[in-house]
């Protein structure tokens, strides 16, 4: 955070879990962008099975809802760096790969970039071979489940709507 910026929580809520054979691989949300092309490299690049909000989109998919994000067999989420998709992953504790930030994009995007790769959850895509993608995402999970304890010890929620709320009522 910036000086005079306070940080809290996103909110978010972990979806109802999908659990009807899932298999090893990633999932994919596709939202927030109209071009689809730079998800489905990077989910081709972890040449593992693929599970995405919208089959009809991204080639080689199962169609799955967002809870399968929850199961222990899905090993990265793959999405645009927006904050739902990044609250979905902390709730789940999935690792999230964003693809790289491009010049015209909304300067939130830049932003949530920089800071998931900050705090460990998780990491841009910059063309890594899969081996290598594999490998920085391994690491990811155990990170993210102590940066939710550190929000629950700090704020004793992960509601940063409610925070921001009952922040914002001092100001009324």
């Amino acid at each position: 955070p910036q000086k005079g910026d306070e940080a809290i929580p996103l909110r978010a809520s972990v979806p109802p879990i999908d659990d009807e054979g899932v298999k090893p691989g990633i999932y994919v949300t596709v939202s927030g962008i109209p071009e689809v092309g730079s998800l489905q490299t990077i989910a081709d690049r972890t040449g593992l099975k693929i599970y995405a909000s919208d089959s009809a989109k991204i080639k080689g998919s199962t169609h799955a809802l967002p809870g399968i994000l929850a199961r222990p067999e899905i090993t990265a989420h793959v999405a645009r760096a927006g904050w739902g998709a990044i609250g979905t992953s902390l709730m789940t504790e999935t690792p999230i790969i964003v693809p790289e930030y491009k010049a015209g994009e909304d300067p939130e995007i830049f932003f949530n970039i920089r800071r998931i790769e900050e705090l460990g959850l998780g990491i841009a895509f910059k063309n890594q071979t899969k081996d290598a993608l594999l490998k920085e995402i391994e690491v990811l999970r155990p990170r993210i489940t102590d940066y939710k304890k550190e929000l629950m010890q700090q704020f004793g929620t992960l509601d940063g709507a409610e925070i921001a709320a009952e922040k914002m009522k001092a100001y009324l």
